[in-house]
């Protein structure tokens, strides 16, 4: 099964933009979480876990790293970050 990315760059730079990116969410997340009301900090972190755990795939297995990346995808989050 081939896996198409919507983004252009290594998928470690894209983990990192999103660590970054929730690491600010959590930050303020008192403001996001008045807009919308999912945006609780169990949900910023449980996102923070998951970027955590792709992490770890990656330097657990750099010479498997081809085989692994379908495990990277935070696709379970996706519906809740599009709301």
């Amino acid at each position: 099964m081939s896996i198409k990315r919507i983004y252009r760059g290594r998928d470690v730079e894209m983990l990192t933009v999103c660590d970054i990116m929730i690491d600010n969410a959590i930050a303020d997340q008192v403001f996001l979480s008045s807009k919308r009301k999912t945006w609780t900090i169990e949900f910023f972190t449980g996102i923070k876990t998951g970027i955590s755990s792709a992490f770890r795939l990656i330097n657990d297995n750099k010479s498997h790293l081809p085989q692994n990346i379908p495990s990277l995808r935070l696709s379970p989050f996706l519906p809740l970050i599009r709301q």
